[in-house]
């Protein structure tokens, strides 16, 4: 049975359609090739995955049953569920693009051989700059070149330095990644947001996203130095730094939201919708750009050819990510028509509990869950429909923004579950437990007290 390419291309071009045009037609055409992707890969998904769909079907039957789910609603939630597919799926693009580029790996490298006075730095904020492009790649990118350069140094697994040194880079890199749904546009819970407050702009968000992100960077900074002692140790770094390759790839970056903000401005579409749209096209031309020279013009296009050739195996092996966000972006529409809002609104008058507090609660929770191994896209999407609807729970958007994208972070690095330390321990062969609940645990404790402050403060000015 060959891999389910072609309909991939099918689900992201009717999508683009739609977007552009909000024909029920296009709409149709992507969800049937959505359906037959999912039918096609039924036996490779997850049980995670299954488990989002059966509890889709099972919402889905109850919720006509008990006649508080109605097609409008249903057809509301499948649209955000595939804004949500389609969007890893075109992500997978740009994240191909950019781990075939050279450009990517010297700055890898270049970030990774700093002298250790600015290598906690180098990691962390480069770890944060680079993740909306590389995604949690990033992870796997920076983790392989710090081995890399430790081995061209001599140390060797089991030695004081070594270990040190791993631990403190690899929780660097882990705690960047963490930041990255702080203040990019382009992360997949801002556009879970977007599909929950369609008239709520980024940069209305950004200013409190970035002032967070900077907190963390900077508290992260001082548990290392609290944690660690000044540590002398040979290593393969280098006292100067090369901009080069990074200005190289800050002017390919900036592409994807100036491209989108254009056809937002230009078409009816949203943002969202324009970054799934600059994802394919810039995709496509970097990767040309990377296979085609003009002296060898048919060479570069079967070089070309080759490399769409695996595109296509990428987006094939991508179809589990794909699928568990349409039913994470799904099931909480599906499920929120079955909770009684107003029963729930007297509950939380009568505690006289400050919406802000529960709203620390909720993120406690999201991390916890994701321990349980519940997807924190669902988690994130059932918090926002919860705080939007119920009248008693209404705060500023910007916190409720806040929330979910801090949860979702660090819920990736504190559990041993969670992407960011499955990727870490690939690389560095520790323990996941170890890696979540020792190295990232205070971390988490002290993100979970930022925000806690930045809520106290919102409640009482």
């Amino acid at each position: 049975m060959d891999k389910p390419s072609f309909p991939i291309w099918i689900l992201l071009c009717g999508f683009v359609a739609y977007s552009l045009t909000k024909s029920p037609i296009a709409l149709s055409i992507a969800c049937f090739a959505a359906l037959y992707v999912g039918v096609f890969s039924i036996g490779t998904l997850s049980r995670a995955a299954k488990l989002l769909i059966a509890l889709c079907v099972v919402a889905t039957i109850a919720g006509f049953w008990l006649e508080r789910l109605s097609w409008a609603q249903l057809l509301v939630s499948i649209e955000r569920g595939l804004l949500l597919a389609v969007f890893i799926l075109s992500l997978g693009m740009l994240v191909f693009a950019a781990s075939r580029s050279d450009i990517v790996a010297k700055v890898g490298a270049n970030l990774a051989r700093q002298p250790p006075g600015k290598r906690y730095w180098a990691l962390c904020v480069g770890s944060g700059l680079l993740g909306p492009m590389l995604s949690v790649s990033v992870v796997s990118l920076l983790n392989a070149a710090v081995q890399t350069d430790l081995r061209k140094s001599g140390h060797k697994p089991g030695d004081k330095a070594y270990t040190i040194i791993t631990r403190r880079t690899a929780t660097a890199i882990m705690r960047g990644m963490s930041i990255v749904p702080l203040w990019s546009p382009i992360s997949i819970t801002i556009i879970l947001v977007e599909t929950r407050i369609p008239d709520l702009r980024w940069m209305d968000y950004l200013p409190l996203g970035l002032f967070t992100a900077i907190l963390m960077i900077v508290m992260g900074w001082g548990l290392d130095k609290l944690t660690f002692s000044a540590l002398k140790a040979n290593f393969a770094y280098q006292h100067e730094f090369d901009w080069r390759p990074i200005g190289w790839l800050v002017l390919i970056l900036s592409f994807v939201p100036l491209c989108a903000g254009a056809l937002s401005d230009l078409t009816a579409i949203s943002f969202t919708e324009g970054l799934i749209f600059a994802f394919v096209v810039i995709s496509l031309f970097w990767v040309g750009c990377q296979e085609i020279v003009t002296s060898d013009m048919l060479g570069s296009l079967k070089r070309y050819s080759a490399s769409l050739t695996a595109m296509n195996d990428r987006l094939s092996r991508a179809t589990n990510e794909a699928t568990l966000l349409f039913a994470a972006g799904a099931l909480s529409g599906i499920l929120y028509p079955l909770v009684d809002v107003d029963e729930i609104s007297v509950a939380i008058e009568n505690s006289n509990v400050p919406a802000e507090m529960l709203l620390v609660a909720a993120v406690v929770i999201m991390i916890l869950l994701v321990n349980l191994g519940i997807s924190s896209v669902v988690s994130a999407a059932i918090v926002l429909d919860l705080f939007l609807n119920t009248p008693s729970l209404q705060v500023e958007q910007s916190l409720l923004v806040l929330s979910v994208t801090l949860a979702f972070g660090i819920g990736a690095i504190s559990s041993p579950i969670g992407v960011g330390v499955l990727l870490t321990v690939r690389e560095i062969g520790v323990s996941a437990n170890r890696v979540a609940y020792v190295w990232n645990a205070n971390y988490a404790l002290t993100a979970v007290g930022i925000f806690t402050m930045i809520a106290f403060f919102q409640l009482y000015t």
